[in-house]
């Protein structure tokens, strides 16, 4: 590497720490403060085949279908179910039947590192350092 590509090599790792750091506040403030709706959270997957077709252990989008059903909706291959991650058993929840409280906001940080590791790895970034803790006075 030439100097001048070290040197902005430099910036652009530094510039990257501030613009991640920022997104982890961001991210951790509206999921804390319930700031955002359920279908920005939720992930969302085709059902390949009836849910009742599934052998166990059953997908997180399969179990949020057998939920719909036992609530009277009707499921089917093609239709696109959408859940979210909570805190109590089973883990997850149909979006639909999800409310803010319940939302597991460590398994949705998790999922935000596991994101930003695969861009900050070749820069030598360890995103979890980035997230600043609140201190205790």
């Amino acid at each position: 590497m030439t100097p001048e590509e070290k040197v902005l090599f430099i910036i652009l790792r530094e510039r990257l720490k501030k613009v991640m750091a920022e997104v982890i506040a961001e991210a951790r403030q509206k999921l804390e403060r319930h700031e955002y709706d359920m279908a920005d959270i939720a992930i969302t997957v085709t059902l390949g085949k009836n849910p009742e077709e599934y052998k166990e252990p059953y997908p997180p989008h399969v179990k949020a279908a057998l939920m719909l059903k036992a609530f009277g909706r009707e499921v089917k291959a093609g239709d696109r179910i959408a859940y979210v991650y909570v805190r109590r058993n089973p883990g997850i929840l149909p979006a639909e039947l999800a409310r803010p409280e319940d939302i597991d906001v460590e398994r949705y940080m998790e999922m935000l590192f596991a994101v930003l590791e695969q861009v900050a790895e070749p820069f030598g970034i360890d995103v979890r350092k980035l997230e600043k803790k609140p201190t205790i006075l």
